[in-house]
This record gives C-alpha cells, sequence and structure tokens, in this order.
C-alpha cells in the first residue's frame, strides 16, 4: 500500500467552486499564469440524463477542451469521491490510534 499524497506527488488541488468560477480564473488568465498544467473537474448539473449538461457547454464557451483540460462528471460523483476520501481518512486515523492503544 503507498503512503503517498498529492503533496508527495507535487500536485496541488484547488477547490474553486462552480463553474461560474472557473470563468474569472479564465478571465484573469490565473490557470496559465501558474505555468503549471492544470485539469478541472466539475459536476454536470444535468436536471435529467437527457438535458445537456450546462456545465460541460459552459467550460467549452470559455474555450477549455474538454479531456484535455476539463471532464464533467455525473452529478454529485466528485461530492460523492470526496466524501469517500475524507471518511477513509478518518477510519485510517481511527484504527491506527486503536493499534497503538493496543501495543
Amino acid at each position: 500500500m503507498t503512503t503517498e499524497d498529492f503533496t508527495d506527488i507535487e500536485v496541488a488541488i484547488i477547490p474553486v467552486g462552480g463553474c461560474d468560477s472557473i470563468k474569472h480564473w479564465v478571465t484573469l488568465d490565473l490557470l496559465n499564469t501558474l505555468g503549471k498544467p492544470y485539469f478541472i473537474y466539475q459536476d454536470s448539473d444535468k436536471i435529467s440524463l437527457e438535458q445537456p449538461s450546462p456545465t460541460r457547454q459552459k467550460l467549452l464557451d470559455e474555450g477549455l477542451q474538454e479531456n484535455v483540460q476539463f471532464r464533467v462528471f455525473k452529478n454529485e460523483t466528485l461530492k460523492t469521491i470526496f466524501l469517500l476520501l475524507h471518511l477513509t481518512e478518518l477510519l485510517m486515523v481511527q484504527l491506527l490510534t486503536m493499534a497503538t492503544m493496543t501495543m
């Protein structure tokens, strides 16, 4: 099992909010000013499966390339992933604490 985290592999996760926040990053050219590669993950914000993703369209309208600079996930996918990661981290802390107490 690896113990590397994002810091170890020199990856910064920058929560910027929704798609409208990305517009400010693009307008101010912050993504390119950083001089680092980046990739944007966003929820689709679709109301139904048949509806096109308004998030995807906004990112395309900003001139970003799908699957090169961004990817849009099914609604709530990212929130679920981060919740599971957080719960896993909490569980690991508890298990380590319990293991230390039994030594």
